[in-house]
């Protein structure tokens, strides 16, 4: 019917389709102005005529939509002082949008407010994304649940078995979509333990980080690797959003290791900028993938904002205006401020006008910044050129052709120059130099128009014009287009990779530059067989694997292992790794040729771990969140990916050699058995040397570490646990338990695992025990004025928790022996 949205990316050529959100019984539509001059009454009929489209199919289906269940939202926007600005409920009451009903009549539902929340599949959400509804819908479910236990019979135990089983599953439905401000989210969550701690035999003024040790956070899913990167229209989607929210804030590089307290006004509130808050709180480290952040034109660039924020001349109110600017004008890093020569500031940056160009490549917000806009932007791009217009220091060569194309280029082999089409098929005008002007990086040269071609000669260097007629062109400067990447061979191809120590115990056996490979998997004889090692009695913190590659045709063979330390290191690791060292040499091997890789035939690998085989054979299939060695089974899709090809994985029984004679095996289960005896040699050694790789794998889309450690499993338990770690350390270290140089040296997880083993009210009174909390007088006499503080055995005074097991009094002792 033609009502679907089309997303498009910042800079990239990913493009994302959007009709609807459909859940069981549940749709949400989308809409988006055709055009921006529409009025407001064309816009609504425009979404009448989809609404109704829409409508209409559900009633010849059957269904019916009911005008209590329904209402709409129309985000429209002013710029009120060159700040855009929602438009609110009394403004467009006069804008109604129907429903056909079966009966033939049109029903009017409702229009609601830019930032009401309205609720949605069990989730209160709004447009401006606020988190709002949703935190007060979590803090009133909580709240009531905390009356309903306080007027109960039930005993501790059993509340505590409420709060467990149908409290938290009720409060935390859905969660993973709030973007609420995480104070606002925590003292929410607070509020309700403070009501319910009574119920559950606590001292509701126990220390916080005491009732919530182990310290989990109230974490969202942070899981931004669920689609981003993926072939699909979900991973489309993720990269447009993350793409937009990189060229609205103006940061260039891995922007989210910045600091947000010192960068994150720059940020409109966003899925993105929540999550960049929320690394910052927690001290995450997140890496995406190089291709995802915009791709540095030149050597020494950086993004503009980056410069303006560090050289701390502007206040962030002044820097969210000259932000405004930069979207008006197209620009993100200085490259694209200056001509060719990477050194002076193109003067049509310093006007009014709006650069056309800019919109055939980049996509930024739309503003209307006001006339001091423009003064600061002028002030602010004199912090960063001199007064002469160039840069304190220039911009190196080209190091890829800039996002934003020049319109203009030149070729040195025959001293022509002509201007660049996107059109298909179309005349180029070609200029030659006129006489006595000579081509260099910085001087001005003329060109006239000779004629036009419809095959232009080859570029060879960027061209800026600063001036054109009819007849003639002056260029301001050349800059080389940097040159194609050299082919590599097998050997450097593999050298280049970023952890070497992955490749020291590879060899290609036969052959010094493992050609063969190419060509086996050319024809389809390779083979590829792996495997993984973990010895828990030696150390259960490293595993490491082994894997083979041979030609089934020649019996060539490319063997490799390495071993891995890891928090997380188990025999299932080790199958991954032994499955990720196999693929990198793929990898490798089809960056040395340019043949099609759909002529390539389906490549057969074996394994004896049914986990790893299953993944491969479903590569689509969404991860849990705790989904174990996540980070491994994300790459491997990714590698797969890549490849292009494909590959078919087959079950082995491993260790047959401890059952079978060698010549009763097959050859896949002798490669087996041998990258097996690799594997547990390649961790004897690593064990005995240190010679663990550094976990740098190539291409890997998305890293996660938390205090510096690499992230395998479930984001939200390793940042629940290291900072449950913080917070217990400085804690104990505040109230002299432990002292922080000494808290390292408890086997937390050992105290952990024990603690588990313990009825919930034992865990419980340990947790009083050891924060002074138990019932005493000391605490009673602070809840009742009439209880003394004084111990009813001894007599006495302050009757603390140590008291308790210190008392002299005779009965007290002896029931302290006896337990």
């Amino acid at each position: 019917m033609g009502h679907d949205l089309e997303f498009r990316a910042g800079w990239s050529d990913v493009v994302a389709s959007l009709t609807a959100i459909l859940y069981v019984d549940d749709t949400d539509l989308l809409y988006r102005i055709a055009q921006l001059d529409m009025t407001d009454e064309e816009f609504v009929a425009q979404l009448q005529v989809a609404v109704n489209d829409w409508v209409y199919l559900v009633q010849a289906s059957g269904g019916h939509i009911k005008r209590a269940k329904s209402f709409w939202y129309m985000t429209l926007f002013d710029f009120v002082n060159g700040v855009a600005m929602p438009r609110r409920l009394p403004s467009m009451s006069s804008l109604r949008l129907t429903i056909p009903q079966p009966g033939g009549t049109d029903v009017t539902i409702p229009l609601q407010d830019f930032d009401h929340s309205s609720k949605s599949l069990g989730v209160y959400s709004s447009p401006s994304n606020s988190g709002v509804g949703q935190v007060d819908a979590i803090k009133e479910k909580g709240l009531t649940w905390a009356a309903k236990a306080s007027s109960s019979p039930l005993r501790p135990r059993e509340v505590w078995h409420s709060l467990t089983l149908q409290l938290y599953p009720s409060m935390f439905f859905g969660s993973n979509c709030i973007s609420a401000d995480p104070q606002y989210l925590d003292d929410a969550i607070h509020s309700v333990y403070y009501q319910s701690l009574s119920s559950l035999g606590v001292n509701r003024h126990i220390t916080r980080a005491f009732r919530t040790l182990p310290a989990r956070p109230v974490c969202e899913d942070l899981r931004p690797h669920r689609h981003l990167g993926e072939d699909t229209n979900d991973g489309a989607l993720s990269r447009v959003v993350f793409e937009t929210f990189q060229m609205d804030c103006g940061l260039s590089g891995n922007f989210l290791e910045l600091d947000y307290e010192k960068y994150g006004f720059l940020a409109q509130h966003s899925w993105w900028s929540h999550l960049w808050r929320l690394l910052s709180v927690y001290g995450v480290t997140l890496q995406l993938f190089s291709e995802c952040y915009y791709p540095l034109p030149r050597k020494h660039d950086v993004g503009l904002m980056n410069i303006l924020v560090e050289r701390g001349v502007f206040t962030p109110a002044e820097l969210i205006r000259i932000n405004r600017v930069r979207h008006f004008k197209g620009i993100l890093v200085l490259s694209e401020l200056t001509h060719c020569d990477g050194i002076t500031l193109r003067k049509e940056y310093l006007s009014e006008d709006r650069i056309q160009s800019v919109e055939e490549h980049h996509r930024y917000p739309i503003e209307r910044p006001t006339a001091s806009d423009f003064g600061l932007w002028r002030t602010a791009l004199f912090t960063v050129f001199s007064t002469t217009s160039t840069l304190y220091r220039p911009l190196g060569k080209y190091l890829r052709h800039p996002p934003l194309s020049y319109e203009w280029l030149y070729s040195s082999s025959n001293d022509l120059l002509f201007r660049h089409s996107s059109a298909p098929s179309s005349s180029v005008a070609i200029y030659v130099k006129s006489p006595s002007s000579s081509v260099s990086r910085r001087n001005a040269v003329q060109f006239t128009f000779s004629c036009t071609a419809v095959d232009p000669p080859v570029a060879t260097h960027y061209a800026s014009v600063t001036s054109l007629t009819d007849s003639s062109v002056t260029v301001h400067s050349f800059a080389p287009v940097p040159s194609p990447p050299a082919v590599l061979s097998l050997q450097e191809v593999i050298d280049s990779f970023e952890d070497h120590t992955m490749w020291d115990r590879f060899s290609f056996a036969f052959d010094e530059d493992g050609s063969w490979l190419l060509h086996a998997l050319l024809n389809g004889t390779l083979i590829i067989v792996h495997d993984g090692s973990y010895m828990p009695r030696l150390t259960s913190q490293a595993c490491s694997c082994g894997f083979v590659l041979y030609c089934s045709s020649t019996d060539k063979r490319a063997i490799g292992s390495f071993a891995e330390e890891s928090d997380n290191a188990d025999n299932y690791r080790g199958e991954w790794l032994g499955s990720i060292g196999a693929l990198q040499v793929l990898l490798a091997v089809i960056s040395t040729t340019s043949v099609s890789l759909d002529a390539i035939p389906p490549v057969q690998a074996h394994c004896d771990n049914m986990g790893v085989i299953n993944h491969n054979q479903n590569l689509t299939r969404s991860l849990p969140e705790k989904q174990a060695q996540a980070d491994l089974i994300r790459l491997c899709r990714e590698y797969r990916r890549r490849l292009g090809f494909s590959i078919e994985y087959h079950h082995v029984k491993g260790h047959l050699d401890k059952v079978l004679r060698w010549d009763q095996l097959t050859r896949v289960q002798r490669e087996n058995c041998i990258v097996d005896s690799v594997a547990r040699t390649a961790l004897l050694d690593a064990f005995l040397d240190d010679t663990y790789i550094s976990s740098i794998f190539p291409h890997e889309q998305v890293v996660v570490k938390v205090d510096g450690k690499r992230v395998t499993g479930s984001p939200s338990t390793a940042i629940g646990r290291a900072w449950g770690y913080k917070v217990a350390r400085e804690l104990f270290h505040s109230r002299k338990i432990v002292d922080w140089k000494h808290f390292r040296l408890i086997y937390w997880d050992g105290v952990e695992s024990c603690m588990k083993t313990f009825p919930t009210m034992f865990r419980v009174w340990v947790t009083k025990h050891v924060s002074h909390f138990c019932g005493t007088n000391r605490q009673l006499s602070r809840i009742d004025p009439t209880v003394l503080n004084t111990c009813p055995s001894c007599g006495c005074i302050n009757e603390d928790t140590s008291h308790v097991v210190r008392c002299p009094s005779p009965g007290r002792t002896a029931f302290y022996n006896d337990s």
